[in-house]
């Protein structure tokens, strides 16, 4: 589903090069190391770091051992090498800790090293891609062997709107979401294709009738999902699927609209302002959660059509928005008034289900733009 862009490093049983310590980090025992849970005694084990490799040198001291995350434990008095963002746990799962000064999380989102076995059925097999908030890793099911993708997210008890074994035809198999060392996860099926995203990045703005085609699709399925109370809230290009059969399919477990309106600080955290609806980031709670994704797809359509998405929404406050009209003729204008409605900064006066937005977009009718 994405592209590999991160190379494995490799690990081995012994050092061969010269150590040297990082600057030690504040809240990091030894600069090297970070407490997820429980107790980490640093008598217990030695940490250094070799600058040349990035790798850290582990030595277990310990007389209750120190287990990887797959269950595997190291050679007690024995140095080994280890990636950033390994988890280590001492003497049992109780006693938690991940190398790296910050925790093993960098500033774009969490990592764990290839061969890490979560949930004791997904095995790691490479980082795919990382954003934000966010890793993805190409994985496969111990279990059946079937090819997955487990999306990290950096935070415990995510708020997800969609729970595991979730299934809608215009929908990516979601077969689990859990949380494990203190992280959440969610486990899609892996499919064949490419993201809206990465076809933007390769073909810019696109011919209206071919965006407004694949975005109903998606409509289509929210407005499917609405009608069972569930909505997503955090649609963007990353989470619209491309299959190489043509089939156009929403990626994600959403976010929880409850959660949302409880704990508004989560969406200052992980949600991507460029597509988010403005109410998400006032802290009040939702009156019309459809209307918030009718926002973010007519955003996206904003995107294909003009070849840039609208600036985000604290610009939009201060600067009048271009019309996709005046940034491609192709689209009629009574179209682009129709954009323009669903990215309406006022919910009151925006498009408020994903059904009227398709049906106005088919329109003949004269569709004037909302001030």
């Amino acid at each position: 589903m994405f592209d590999f862009f991160r190379r494995k490093k490799k690990i081995t049983d012994s050092p061969s090069q010269p150590v040297s310590r990082p600057a030690p980090a504040e809240g990091g025992l030894r600069g090297v190391i970070h407490c997820l849970k429980g107790q980490v005694d640093p008598a217990r084990i030695k940490v250094d770091y070799e600058s040349e490799n990035q790798l850290y040198i582990v030595t277990d001291l310990s007389d209750t051992g120190l287990y990887l995350d797959n269950g595997v434990r190291l050679p007690k008095d024995h140095p080994v090498y280890l990636q950033e963002g390994t988890i280590l746990f001492i003497g049992s799962r109780q006693n938690a800790c991940m190398l790296g000064s910050a925790g093993g999380f960098s500033a774009i989102g969490p990592h764990l090293p290839p061969g890490t076995i979560l949930r004791k059925n997904y095995y790691l097999s490479r980082e795919l891609a990382s954003g934000k908030d966010s890793t993805v890793y190409q994985a496969v099911s111990v279990l059946d062997r079937t090819d997955m993708e487990v999306h990290c997210l950096n935070r415990e008890e995510f708020p997800f709107s969609l729970k595991g074994g979730f299934k809608d035809p215009g929908m990516v198999p979601l077969r689990e979401t859990f949380v494990e060392n203190n992280l959440s996860f969610y486990v899609l099926s892996a499919l064949r294709g490419q993201t809206l995203e990465k076809l933007l990045e390769k073909s810019g703005k696109m011919v209206p009738e071919e965006a407004m085609a694949i975005l109903f699709s998606v409509m289509d399925t929210l407005d499917r999902l609405h009608g069972q109370g569930h909505f997503l809230l955090n649609l963007d290009p990353s989470k619209v699927f491309l299959k190489d059969t043509g089939e156009v399919l929403v990626a994600g477990p959403g976010l929880s609209h409850q959660a949302v309106s409880t704990d508004p600080g989560i969406c200052r955290d992980l949600l991507d302002r460029t597509y988010c609806a403005p109410e998400l980031l006032t802290g009040r709670p939702l009156q019309n959660p459809a209307a918030c994704d009718v926002y973010s797809v007519s955003v996206i359509l904003y995107e294909m059509i003009t070849g840039s998405p609208p600036p985000d929404v604290t610009v939009r406050h201060k600067k009048k928005t271009k019309t996709p009209y005046s940034a491609n003729s192709d689209i009629y204008e009574d179209q682009s008034n129709v954009i323009m409605n669903g990215i309406h900064l006022d919910e009151k006066k925006r498009i408020a289900t994903t059904q009227e937005l398709k049906m106005q977009l088919t329109s003949i009718m004269q569709i004037p733009r909302v001030d």
